[in-house]
């Protein structure tokens, strides 16, 4: 099968909480969550893994300055998870 376009994901790396926004996350009372590079696929958040990096929740004075903080935490990580996936595709993709 030939790689499919693959997609930036924010998602706790817990599996029952996989797909939520970091918002549900902390709601949740999660204290890690994660961003995959993962093939697009029919199903949300079902395709091939290709690079995940996890980062704690960081708890800020109010909710909303706690997701922004680790919505912008993510978003500044995932231009070098990009570069490593794009770098280095042909052996992610192979083993994931």
């Amino acid at each position: 099968m030939s790689p499919r376009p693959t997609c930036p994901s924010t998602a706790s790396c817990f599996r029952a909480s996989r797909g939520l926004s970091v918002n549900r996350v902390i709601h949740e009372g999660v204290n890690e969550t994660s961003f995959t590079v993962h093939e697009v696929d029919r199903a949300i958040d079902a395709g091939k893994i290709l690079c995940q990096e996890k980062l704690p929740v960081a708890v800020k004075s109010t909710l909303r300055e706690t997701v922004k903080f680790n919505s912008d935490e993510i978003a500044g990580r995932v231009p070098a998870a990009l570069a490593r996936v794009v770098g280095d595709f042909g052996n992610l993709w192979e083993s994931a």
